[in-house]
């Protein structure tokens, strides 16, 4: 693409936006809500016109012939809840000319690439967003199109169906697809994209491979969310002596900070955390008992992310988090984890488990790296 503009009024949706992709090339367009992310996706697949500049697709200008090599999946798939999973793809391959055995025999594929082979009989409108999110892709990928759009695909699925998700994204790109995958969470991204190119009020400030993007930006800092198990009323407070902390923000449970973004930056604040008891236990629902409390627990590991064990850690009055333990043991594991693009190809990776004497849930840190970003001014990457 080439200088792509497009205007909504007097709102400048996109501003001149240029870069060019090849085949194997999986793009991840970073960016907060409202950036243009999925203007210029929509731009891209011939659904919104442009008020200048131009598209091609292998080489070719973008026309009518030349949209059956484009798939898109917006953030909510367009579906027909009446019809069957089966149906649904049916009614697809017949709109795009494919044979009647050639379409059954890419829906299955497709429908086992998706984990919804089970689903195959079940009404649309029975299936969860989630479900209904792989169905989208299916849908997209059915007719084995060179360029693959996908606007917040990874917005509805589980933990684990994020997990199939990757895996199936690396596949293609590593087939030679093209892929565009928009998304506003940067954590996961470097682990399969090719390229980043970050966006922000319509323009892309950063384009180029990962690499590339994180080359010579380190700032030393890093921007983390802790979740807590409950909110607790003076955590501002608390927070603030954590060791080299900034701009906190408090959010009920949550709180976004800033630390520095080193592995032992987020030990000292997770140590920080345990030594103040956050979060502390709720009001007691029964009658206090007779026993005596006890103390805060005497020992935590930081530990290799690469390590499959870690020695037990024993709660004072002997209850152990091995695996195996009786369910009546209640222990509650404070994490934290550090996710970074990575510096040398060397995952950023923190995990402490420490276990806390009372049974509140875990408190979770979480943070990628804050790379500063060029002025408004920047010109757009070509």
């Amino acid at each position: 693409m080439n200088d792509v503009r497009v205007r909504f009024g007097k709102l400048l949706a996109v501003r001149d936006v240029s870069f060019a992709l090849t085949g194997g090339t999986l793009l991840g367009l970073i960016g907060p809500n409202g950036a243009g992310k999925t203007t210029l996706l929509r731009a891209i697949a011939g659904l919104q016109p442009t008020t200048r500049g131009s598209i091609q697709i292998l080489g070719q200008p973008l026309s009518p012939d030349a949209l059956h090599q484009i798939g898109f999946t917006p953030d909510v798939p367009p579906v027909y809840d009446e019809l069957t999973v089966r149906q649904f793809l049916t009614f697809v391959g017949k709109g795009y000319d494919l044979g009647a055995s050639e379409t059954r025999e890419r829906t299955d594929f497709w429908l086992e690439k998706v984990w919804l082979t089970d689903k195959a009989d079940q009404k649309v409108k029975g299936l969860s967003r989630g479900m209904k999110q792989r169905l989208g892709i299916a849908r997209t990928l059915l007719p084995n199109p060179a360029l693959i759009l996908l606007d917040e695909p990874a917005a509805g699925l589980d933990p684990a169906g994020r997990v199939q998700f990757r895996q199936l994204l690396a596949d293609l790109r590593d087939q030679g697809k093209t892929i565009v995958i928009s998304s506003h969470i940067l954590a996961d991204m470097d682990e399969y994209c090719t390229h980043i190119a970050i966006m922000s009020m319509g323009a892309v400030r950063q384009f180029g491979t990962v690499q590339h993007i994180t080359a010579g930006h380190d700032t030393g800092r890093r921007r983390y969310q802790i979740t807590l198990a409950h909110p607790v009323a003076d955590l501002a407070d608390r927070l603030a002596d954590l060791p080299n902390v900034s701009n906190i923000a408090i959010e009920r449970d949550r709180a976004p900070l800033e630390l520095g973004a080193t592995p032992d930056d987020a030990a000292a604040a997770l140590a920080t955390l345990v030594a103040h008891r956050l979060p502390s236990p709720p009001s007691p629902q029964s009658p206090p008992t007779s026993k005596k409390p006890t103390s805060a627990p005497e020992s935590a590991r930081w530990t290799d992310p690469y390590e499959r064990t870690t020695p037990p850690l024993r709660h004072p009055e002997g209850v152990s988090t091995t695996e195996g333990s009786s369910p009546n043991r209640r222990a509650a594991p404070l994490e934290a984890r550090s996710f970074g693009v990575p510096q040398d190809d060397v995952p950023v990776e923190t995990r402490m488990s420490a276990e806390h004497h009372h049974p509140c849930p875990s408190v979770s840190i979480r943070g990628y790296s804050l790379p500063p970003l060029p002025s408004a001014s920047s010109a757009s990457p070509r």
